[in-house]
């Protein structure tokens, strides 16, 4: 569980600096959040699921749910002034636009050349992400379904995933309610544990002494945060020191971490918990669609040897 808690940490991030179109990760957050509500509704229809799946099938926009920004704030804990605010900026752009009814992520934004970049780099990034996780047995091999046949579903495969994405941020948001904050907390995590092997998650247990001693978690400083996120310096420092406050991470020589004692905390057990559910309840999707059987006809050693997609 700790061990797919840190991959999924590392991927999610790395999602959520690409899919801010090089704005800043709250921007980030609030399309993702607006493009889900928007499209949710073709994660439960197999057959939208199917017909909308490939690079060139980009749901029109009359299949577009819109979403209210009153439904956005609340889904991501941020005051409605500012989802507001961010939700012109991103109309300004032309990643969000206005309708009667609501908001949604156009056609002509995740049709653009950027966009697609983005679809098939989080492809991929799953991809590697599921080929980590099976080869140290930590998500099993799926059912017998037949594999995914004709181009590649990037598409579908980018729904599930934005889905995941802010499911596992809302139950840090529940403790720490600032994107930001929270955002820097997880790259604290990361940073502190991206060098330690894959099948090292700690002991047995869930008390202090079970997790990855401190003594082994790489300090990050508030300079390399921001080299990671972006962020200006004081304004990391203040989300540093509210961390610190809480006593969700400590400084120690180097810069700072967060301590096995604070992940042993009830509230981050439970996270770890609804994360490793949430990302069972994605890997069945994927399974169910046939997207697993199609990467594992590609995995090493098993005799069919690598897959062309397309």
């Amino acid at each position: 569980m700790r061990v797919a808690g840190r991959l999924a940490n590392a991927f999610v991030l790395d999602l959520v600096k690409l899919g801010g179109h090089r704005r800043d990760v709250v921007d980030a957050l609030v399309r993702a959040a607006v493009l889900q509500a928007n499209l949710a509704h073709l994660i439960r229809d197999s057959e939208l699921q199917r017909r909308y799946a490939g690079l060139e099938q980009d749901p029109p926009d009359e299949l577009r749910r819109p979403a209210s920004i009153n439904a956005i704030a609340t889904s991501l804990r941020l005051p409605f002034e500012t989802v507001r605010r961010r939700v012109g900026g991103l109309t300004e752009a032309g990643i969000c636009a206005l309708t009667p009814k609501g908001v949604i992520v156009p056609q002509g934004a995740t049709s653009s050349p950027e966009y697609r970049v983005a679809l098939q780099f989080q492809y991929e990034k799953l991809r590697a992400l599921y080929e980590r996780l099976r080869a140290i047995d930590v998500v099993q091999p799926p059912e017998a379904l037949a594999p995914w046949t004709g181009e590649p579903p990037v598409r579908l495969v980018g729904r599930l995933v934005v889905d995941f994405v802010l499911r596992f941020t809302e139950p840090v948001l529940e403790q720490v309610p600032d994107p930001v904050t929270t955002l820097t907390l997880l790259e604290i995590i990361l940073a502190n544990t991206e060098a330690l092997p894959d099948d090292d998650g700690g002991e047995e247990g869930t008390g202090v002494a079970a997790f990855v001693p401190d003594s082994r978690r790489a300090p990050v400083s508030v300079g390399a945060l921001r080299a990671r996120l972006a962020v200006p310096n004081e304004t990391l420092r203040r989300h540093v020191k509210r961390l610190c406050d809480s006593g969700l991470c400590r400084p120690v020589r180097g810069g700072y971490i967060v301590s096995a004692e604070a992940l042993s905390r009830p509230e981050l057990l439970a996270f770890m918990l609804r994360n490793h559910a949430n990302l069972t309840r994605m890997f069945a999707g994927l399974g169910q669609a046939g997207v697993l059987a199609l990467w594992d006809q590609a995995r090493p050693g098993n005799g069919v040897g690598e897959v062309a997609h397309g």
